[in-house]
């Protein structure tokens, strides 16, 4: 009897795979980011379950969308062990299994669709699982067997596994996250990393973290799986947070006892700010993000595993006060104040950091008819122990052990009103430097910077202007005498933490021995 029915069950699908494909309408949305209408996927014919009664063959289409609806949470008044479907259904994806038997576990259809939407969702490393897929079911509504569908296989599939963990592992190091214990400053390394290293798709076309790391783009759903990925090796729980009336997904980070709403996407500008981040959507209670949050609110979602965020505590926190990156440098992390224009040294999510370094410039409208955006629109980059940053019309490296900056580029305006709005590292010891009008305008172009070997400047050359002269002298006399103070000046000579004429002595014996 069981071989009468596997063979009618085989010649049904058969003839199904000989029908023509038929086209589905599906509903178009708009995503929260921008007014472009997002459509999920350019072939829907490719998106369906194929079911099969077993007893009574019957094919259906249904699309399993981008962010489409479902919790993954056992139904009320369900008797099945999801999480042991769950693994079974995993395992056999993992080995690449194409038929998977769940007669025994006795799983629901419905909590089955939701179930595979949870691991579309919550598995970043099944990246190439297709949204499509068939199972079979009994006349009791129960699903007999799953058949997934791969969009990789063999070396093609290995090879993209090994890109993969490749990449996250040197984001893992980029970013410094590996280097900090503590769960907040890692969550928060790697927000800003992705935020100021890749763009919003706006094509609608890349939604998984592979693809995301290949092409340096995604919607949302990349995002969210990418920070996921990358939470995951550094310790870190994490859910989401799914809002089908938002067409919208974003993580849900445990940090201590209580998790928090991170929307990576949101925290990336568009149209494309090269390299900046708000913090507007980080670390934020139910509450805040609902109805009190300094940006767009959100709305409508679904939390994996019934996720509450009820705390607080971060809710109005010195995060928001930046546009730049934070980054770690030594043993310290430092960020760009938007307003005050200062480049800080962070102290703890609820006091403001301590200014380092005063960066004083106006980013003006394209026209410069005087007008300009409020506003500090540098980026932020660490690369061994010194500092990046870029104001309107240069790039400068900062030591943070000699207290000192040095502009490293002086941006050629002839002809031109072209400003710098943004710099990021993009490893092999290059920044990059993005161009554009102003900064609400599109992009230009990116520039590269390769930074030397040599060391960049000299403890001796106080005003950083890459010589050791009179100037230098002038400009610590000036300092000493209380005339004139100017914090980009490297003025500790000596490196003791204190500057007095111990620093001006030496700087006369190194300028006799030049001479």
């Amino acid at each position: 009897m069981k071989r009468r029915i596997f063979l009618c069950l085989m010649a049904v699908l058969f003839l199904v795979g000989q029908m023509p494909a038929t086209a589905q309408n599906v509903e178009s949305r708009a995503d929260p980011k921008t007014s472009e209408v997002f459509v999920a996927k350019d072939d829907q014919t490719d998106n369906y379950h194929a079911t099969t009664d077993v007893e009574e063959p019957v094919m259906v289409y249904h699309v399993i969308e981008i962010l489409g609806n479902g919790n993954p949470v056992t139904k009320s008044g369900s008797q099945v062990d999801l999480a042991q479907v769950r693994q079974r259904v995993l395992r056999g994806i993992q080995a690449q299994e194409e038929e998977i038997e769940l007669t025994e576990y006795k799983i629901s259809v419905d909590d089955f669709v939701v179930m595979m939407q949870d691991l579309n969702d919550s598995e970043p490393s099944l990246f190439y699982l297709d949204r499509g897929f068939s199972y079979s079911k009994w006349s009791d509504n129960t699903v007999a067997y799953c058949y997934p569908r791969y969009t990789m296989q063999g070396d093609v599939l290995q090879e993209a596994i090994d890109f993969y963990e490749s990449e996250i592992d040197r984001i893992l190091e980029e970013s410094g996250a590996l280097m900090v214990e503590d769960d907040l400053i890692q969550a928060l390394l790697l927000n800003d990393y992705i935020a100021s290293h890749y763009q919003y798709d706006l094509s609608y076309s890349i939604y998984n973290a592979y693809d995301m790391l290949k092409y340096g783009k995604a919607v949302c759903q990349g995002y969210t799986l990418l920070y996921d990925a990358l939470l995951t090796e550094c310790g870190i729980e994490n859910g989401y947070a799914r809002s089908t009336a938002m067409n919208h997904i974003w993580n849900l980070v445990k940090i201590g006892e209580h998790y928090y709403h991170v929307d990576v996407t949101w925290a990336d500008p568009t149209s494309d700010q090269y390299s900046l981040v708000s913090h507007n959507y980080f670390m934020l209670s139910d509450a805040y993000i609902t109805t009190n949050g300094p940006g767009n609110r959100h709305y409508g979602w679904v939390s994996s595993d019934g996720i509450v965020c009820d705390s607080d505590i971060y809710d109005e926190n010195v995060f928001t006060n930046a546009r730049s990156p934070f980054v770690l440098c030594g043993d310290e992390i430092y960020y760009i104040d938007f307003v005050s224009g200062y480049l800080c040294m962070y102290k703890n999510p609820f006091a403001e950091g301590e200014a380092v370094l005063a960066i004083e410039d106006i980013w003006f409208t394209k026209d410069h008819n005087g007008y300009y955006y409020p506003g500090t629109y540098s980026g932020l980059a660490s690369v061994k122990d010194k500092l990046y940053y870029n104001t309107s019309s240069g790039v400068y490296c900062y030591d943070p052990v000699q207290k000192a900056s040095k502009n490293l580029i002086t941006l050629d305006k002839t002809g031109t009103n072209d400003d710098i709005i943004g710099l990021c590292y993009v490893g092999n010891n290059t920044i990059c430097y993005a161009i554009a009008p102003d900064v609400k305008s599109n992009i230009t172009s990116i520039l590269s910077y390769t930074i030397p070997d040599v060391p960049i400047y000299a403890a001796e050359d106080v005003n950083c202007d890459g010589k050791i002269d009179m100037e230098d002298v002038y400009a610590l006399l000036y300092h000493l005498s209380g005339i004139s103070e100017n914090p980009s000046y490297h003025v500790d000579v000596d490196n003791d933490g204190v500057v007095n004429v111990e620093d001006l002595n030496l700087l006369l014996i190194v300028m006799t021995e030049d001479v």
